[in-house]
């Protein structure tokens, strides 16, 4: 294989993981020294539609950035009952909480279809925040929308009647 054709798929890479952040809208607006710093140190993932991509209880290791395909992150009973609690896109992030809490991922995320990502490991990334403050407010931001989501998510099952629900959701 010829040396240029190696270098050709590098930069296809390196173009895909820079616009993959940029479709996230916390990053949307980060610098390029620090675009540039988180691409150097992601990786492309790819899963099959059914594919477990994380699963909860296991070590929060790995931060996975959407590039296109549908997940679901579900809850499981010890009964074996799930509850879905997310579904994400392209553009979205999950496994931040379980990196940033030095905990296990709370939930199982399976692809619900193909599905292209990055990963980045948990311990790079939180050099990279304590390095860039930006940065760190970016995560901040992103960390905030997600417990408002939950906030109002509890909202509308606890508090709020089916018909209103669904209703909302429509």
């Amino acid at each position: 294989m010829p040396a240029h054709s190696h270098q050709s798929v590098f930069v296809s890479d390196t173009i895909r993981s820079r616009q993959t952040l940029l479709a996230v809208r916390c990053f949307a607006f980060l610098s390029d020294d620090i675009l540039n710093s988180l691409t150097s140190r992601m990786t492309p993932l790819h899963f099959e539609a059914g594919q477990v991509i994380c699963l909860e209880g296991e070590p929060g290791e790995k931060v996975y950035i959407l590039e296109k395909g549908w997940v679901k992150a579900i809850r499981t009973a010890v009964d074996g009952r799930e509850q879905a609690t997310m579904f994400l896109h392209g553009g979205e992030i999950f496994g931040d909480d379980a990196v940033f809490t030095e905990a296990a991922y709370p939930v199982t995320v399976i692809a619900l279809e193909n599905v292209t990502a990055w990963g980045i490991d948990g311990t790079s990334l939180i050099e990279l925040v304590q390095r860039y403050p930006s940065l760190a407010v970016a995560v901040i931001r992103h960390l905030g929308e997600r417990v408002l989501y939950f906030v109002q998510l509890v909202e509308d099952l606890g508090l709020r009647k089916v018909e209103t629900r669904v209703a909302h959701t429509l």
